[in-house]
């Protein structure tokens, strides 16, 4: 990640030409850079509109209003990281192009979530918020700190690289989740890059019909019914959820050497028979 700012608040905004990928639709813009001196400058199409956060050897990082000084800066969020030298989790948030969905867009950078991703080793909430992206925008820069980094945009043409860097990585991060509203193209894709899913679904559209697919998809063990008001008890679920599959993973993997060792011995054993009746038959022939 390019470090162009030390703010803690960031935006990344991509576009091009209007057309519809992966479900989303983006419009032809300049793109401007801001530095951390405050000067911009512009540049073509189809690049990223980034104001990002400078994360190089910050460890600690300070509850949602909290003062951000070295005194006080929460060391939950870094713990684990500093002990394994991985990456944190991303948490990355869409509510795709054909709708606008504040009340998602609200409770995500509420104290009460900005803390619960940080308790749970979170350092990166990335969220793409369509139409919304200048109130979004907005939103968030009148926060008055928060205890991890925020990055937004608009639109991008490609989504996939935001959903895996939120599947984790074996010794390199920690796996994340998606929090998305309950479109099925982005839910197939998620699913289809086997990232951890939270599914919230916007009770405004079509009498609701999204929550029965969010129950249905909860029900198979695919994904987690996010809900409106309740999101850390979503996010919660979504971790446990990947603990268990890891557990699953591992104790599969320690199977494999069982079985393997098992595998080893019986040749072993029936390698010793073998050789004592050809030694035992030489040893007649001398006699």
């Amino acid at each position: 990640m390019d470090h162009l700012t030390t703010t803690k608040h960031t935006t990344d905004t991509e576009a091009t030409h209007t057309q519809k990928i992966a479900g989303q639709k983006r419009d032809a813009s300049a793109i401007t850079t801001v530095s951390s001196q405050g000067s911009s400058a512009s540049s073509g199409e189809g690049l990223e509109i980034r104001n990002e956060s400078k994360r190089e050897g910050e460890v600690k990082r300070p509850k949602l209003g909290e003062e951000q000084t070295s005194s006080n800066r929460s060391d939950n969020n870094m713990a684990l990281i500093e002990e394994t030298s991985m990456e944190g989790r991303q948490c990355f948030v869409t509510v795709g192009a054909t709708a606008g969905f504040r009340p998602l867009l609200s409770e995500v950078i509420t104290p009460e979530f900005l803390n619960c991703l940080a308790d749970n080793h979170f350092d990166l909430l990335k969220v793409q918020c369509g139409e919304d992206f200048e109130w979004f925008d907005e939103q968030v820069k009148s926060l008055p700190s928060s205890p991890v980094t925020i990055e937004r945009f608009a639109f991008t043409e490609n989504m996939a690289k935001h959903y895996i860097r939120s599947r984790g990585e074996m010794s390199v991060r920690m796996p994340g989740v998606v929090v998305a509203h309950a479109g099925s193209g982005t839910i197939l894709e998620v699913l289809r890059l086997q990232v951890p899913l939270v599914v919230v679904p916007n009770p405004t559209l079509m009498d609701n019909h999204q929550a029965e697919l969010a129950q249905e998809l909860e029900s198979t063990g695919d994904a987690v019914y996010g809900r409106l008001g309740k999101l850390t008890e979503a996010i919660a679920r979504s971790l446990e959820l990947v603990a268990q599959d890891e557990l699953r993973k591992q104790q599969h993997l320690q199977d494999l050497r069982n079985v393997e060792k098992s595998f080893q011995r019986e040749l072993e054993q029936a390698k010793v028979p073998q050789t004592e009746t050809v030694q035992d038959r030489r040893q007649r022939d001398l006699d």
